[in-house]
């Protein structure tokens, strides 16, 4: 749960329609503190809303046409489409890139909310940080053998809108005349088709569907008549080119028109601070935003910490388990066409619980083997559970560690051995689990 999130949304309103904050609310208060987001079926959400599925399905579409959230698309190693990935938008990201805040509940005026939100300016600075945040969100469920990331996000959303330029919202150039684009398809009717926008030119949406291959990126453009005039760009161009006939728009080598592994910045953008309301009885108050406390858990790499230092600060391995998990999964990045450049940014950008499961992988792997001829009482010297371990048992240990059935497992194998369990598993009775369960 993100009470930063969950906080937020309750301040939402939603004016006829409960249903949809209902929904946000229960979303909120699933999401994790990193991404805003998280994997959930809209029947568990209409489970804990009381609703029917098809009707919590509406109510996400609605939610995500207005703004409030975007739809991260998943498929497995088969291509099959998986469980989608919900992020939430608001001051974190600047309103998924708008800078406008969303409408909130009105108060009465002795109880009314001091800390308001106010409208900001997108910068060009905050689009490329949200493109990359936004990207590296896609980029975590990994890639196809050819190449295709396995993760998309919906046409139509806020966070399509800032990695692909031609996005909803964007401006485009069509024929050599200005235009934004007002909407986005790749069907038919049923059938899949190519992408396809309908263009504002200024005097209202057309009923006109043009194909993306015919629209240019205007930042090509601009980029191209600076080099002309004998002027270098001061920065790389970052809109990128994107392959209008790839899946949406996702280019293999370059999803979107970022590197796959271009890292990514572990700092808030700045959200524009609460407007204080005066009031006349109570005085003025002091806003606290809290809207860029939670990044201070996983500083950035670049304060010179490596990779193995930065695993050692947020978990309990050692330095040569540290190493060891560090070794195995930038190998395992290069074997899945992704090398990895900036290893202090990758492992910085880890969740805490999936670091934990592949620790304990290591610990499993570097378990010591048994001794032939070793013999027992049939509970020891040998662990019953990961057979043929010796006791002490590293791989037990390990399956505390990250909770879950397999840490369970391990619960009910010791309390299975009744008043000896101390004296047959002593590597288990010293672990601080095993330990407050003895306590209660």
């Amino acid at each position: 749960m993100s009470v930063e999130v969950y906080a937020y949304v309750r301040r939402l309103t939603f004016d006829k329609s409960p249903g949809r904050k209902l929904i946000l609310a229960n979303l909120a208060d699933t999401v994790d503190n990193t991404t805003q987001s998280w994997d959930i079926k809209p029947v568990v959400l209409a489970a804990d809303s009381e609703m029917e599925t098809r009707q919590a399905q509406n109510h996400l579409k609605a939610l995500a046409e207005d703004g409030y959230l975007s739809v991260l698309e998943r498929f497995n190693d088969q291509g099959k489409q998986t469980v989608s990935r919900l992020r939430i938008h608001g001051p974190w990201d600047l309103w998924g890139g708008t800078g406008r805040p969303f409408p909130e509940t009105e108060r009465p005026k002795k109880d009314r909310r001091l800390d308001t939100y106010s409208a900001r300016e997108i910068t060009d600075e905050d689009r490329v940080e949200l493109r990359r945040r936004f990207k590296e969100l896609a980029d975590r469920e990994g890639f196809f053998v050819d190449g295709q990331p396995r993760a998309r996000w919906r046409l139509g959303s806020r966070a399509h809108s800032i990695v692909c330029w031609y996005g909803i919202g964007n401006a485009v150039l069509h024929d050599g005349r200005a235009a934004t684009v007002v909407e986005i398809t790749d069907r038919e009717g049923r059938k899949k088709a190519p992408l396809r926008v309908r263009l504002d030119y200024g005097d209202g949406p057309t009923e006109t569907w043009v194909r993306v291959e015919d629209l240019i990126d205007p930042a090509t453009t601009t980029e191209e008549n600076t080099s002309s005039e004998g002027v270098q760009p001061s920065a790389p161009h970052t809109q990128g080119w994107v392959q209008p006939s790839a899946s949406h728009g996702v280019q293999p080598s370059a999803p979107h028109g970022m590197q796959p592994s271009a890292p990514l910045p572990h700092q808030y953008l700045s959200a524009p601070p609460p407007q204080v309301a005066q009031d006349s009885t109570q005085g003025s108050r002091a806003p606290g935003s809290g809207y860029g406390d939670e990044e201070d858990e996983k500083p950035s790499a670049g304060n010179g910490e490596s990779a193995a230092e930065i695993v050692m600060r947020r978990t309990d391995a050692t330095a040569e388990e540290a190493q060891a998990l560090v070794d195995a999964l930038v190998e395992r990045a290069r074997t899945r066409g992704r090398p990895v450049e900036s290893p202090g940014s990758y492992f910085n950008g880890f969740r805490l619980e999936d670091l934990t499961y592949r620790l304990g992988e290591i610990r499993r792997q570097c378990a010591p083997q048994p001794r032939a001829g070793a013999s027992g009482n049939g509970r020891a010297p040998r662990c019953t559970l990961h057979v043929p371990n010796p006791v002490p048992c590293a791989p037990c240990r390990a399956d505390l560690a990250v909770d879950g059935d397999a840490g369970n497992a391990v619960v009910e194998l010791y309390n299975s051995l009744g008043p000896d369990a101390a004296t047959l598993r002593p590597d288990l009775a010293r672990h601080p689990k095993i330990a407050a369960l003895a306590a209660v």
